[in-house]
């Protein structure tokens, strides 16, 4: 299984740890900057991305969204159009624009 985690601070880094203990050992970043992150997880591979929709053409099979709140909402759309299974951290949202379209997604 291929994990994309989007958004990298303290609940993306939460969730990678979190699914390397559950046997996920491959991973996207999605991050403002291509720096490399600071992990130590053995047998684990990554690759980050700065862009949404090369990250998607990689074809992993669930993401994580862990970005800023405003910008879950389209997000999430974007990754269940690429076929991803879906986390989305809480809240949902900051508005209820787009969250009707979600839920049909």
């Amino acid at each position: 299984m291929k994990a994309l985690i989007i958004g990298f601070g303290s609940a993306g880094k939460r969730h990678i740890t979190n699914l390397h203990a559950l046997g996920v050992h491959q991973f996207g970043i999605l991050r403002r900057t291509a720096i490399q992150p600071d992990l130590n997880l053995d047998g684990t591979d990554f690759e980050v991305f700065t862009d949404l929709d090369t990250a998607l053409s990689q074809g992993f099979d669930m993401a994580i969204v862990a970005n800023p709140t405003s910008l879950h909402v389209e997000t999430a759309t974007r990754c269940i159009a690429a076929g991803c299974c879906l986390y989305i951290e809480k809240p949902v949202s900051h508005s209820m624009e787009g969250l009707e379209q979600l839920s049909r997604s």
